[in-house]
């Protein structure tokens, strides 16, 4: 009987080339499959936000305010109080109310969680900032994750889970009615359908629920994580302060998807994602579909609005 020789050095190092380049062709399969999964776990995400919307609309007759205030209603020629100066009574965050996205809470099976919020109460609109003498009614609840807001492909909700991966559609357009007195990067749309005390209804829609954004992928949020501050949360409000307000967790269709961040506040203007080319959309129908960051930018910004006679294929951007 013969006796089986050990592998020499020659062959060990043939054997770890051989396995070390099948991982090397193995990996990009491995992550693409990952990516694919995340991806349609996001668009499942998108589309029960979606659904809730709908179910708050069927329930009260109209899609909750993106952000709600005690401000009034935006006057009909876009100039929003939060970008006039001086604006009498605005301080703080004593105006600012709940945010679409805890509104539909309820609509996605997450009342326990919606009891929490006292929505009489005020909201920061900003963490740290205060909603009056003291600290905003709702603070403690808003800086609590929420995992249902959050985009498996985005690496950051490990690190600052507070944080929000799906904004409202405020609007959309090249310019827009007005902006921040000081902070001109943070905008106010309000042709969209979830914008600052809106109550827009499906029949507002005027160029189709299927042709009109409602939601979509956000990777820009200015996110609260102490020691940090003045940072937004996936439950903040409308900052109301007139010279720094903001639009928190809805942006408006303006600049290009995944376009660069220039700064801290620009969050309200444009949308984007961690998946390759482009981002997930939400349309007023429900559907959900990937637009790429490559489509026609004019296209875009007409699907942000909700009534501007938009392209009558706006998907195929």
């Amino acid at each position: 009987m013969t006796r089986r020789r050990g592998f020499t050095l020659i062959e060990l190092l043939v054997v770890v080339a051989i396995i070390a380049v099948l991982v090397g062709l193995l990996l990009p399969a491995v992550q693409k499959v990952r990516e694919a999964a995340a991806k349609a776990k996001c668009g499942n995400n998108l589309k029960q936000l979606a659904l809730a919307l709908h179910h708050y609309h069927d329930a009260h007759g109209a899609f909750p305010p993106g952000g709600a205030t005690t401000l009034g209603p935006v006057p009909a020629d876009g100039q929003d109080v939060l970008c006039r100066n001086p604006a009498p009574g605005v301080s703080k965050n004593v105006s600012t109310r709940a945010p679409w996205t805890v509104l539909v809470l309820p609509y996605i099976e997450d009342e326990n969680r919606f009891a929490r919020f006292a929505l009489t109460g005020t909201f920061n609109g900003m963490i740290p900032d205060d909603g009056g003498p003291t600290t905003s009614a709702n603070r403690a609840e808003q800086v609590r994750p929420n995992a249902r807001f959050h985009c498996p492909s985005d690496p950051l909700v490990a690190t600052t889970p507070t944080r929000n991966c799906y904004f409202g559609v405020q609007g959309g357009g090249a310019t827009p009615p007005c902006s921040a007195f000081l902070r001109p990067a943070s905008v106010f749309y309000h042709n969209g359908v979830l914008y600052r005390d809106s109550r827009v209804k499906i029949g507002d829609v005027g160029d189709g629920t299927s042709n009109t954004l409602l939601l979509g992928e956000s990777k820009y949020q200015n996110v609260f994580n102490p020691p940090y501050f003045f940072g937004s949360t996936w439950a903040s409000g409308y900052r109301t302060t007139v010279d720094y307000a903001k639009a928190n967790n809805v942006a408006a269709a303006q600049e290009p998807i995944n376009s660069i961040l220039t700064g801290g506040y620009d969050d309200s203007r444009m949308f984007g994602s961690h998946h390759q080319g482009g981002a997930l959309f939400a349309g007023v129908d429900g559907g959900v579909r990937f637009l790429r960051q490559d489509g026609d930018l004019a296209t875009f910004r007409a699907m942000g609005a909700r009534a501007d006679g938009g392209p009558a294929n706006g998907w195929g951007q």
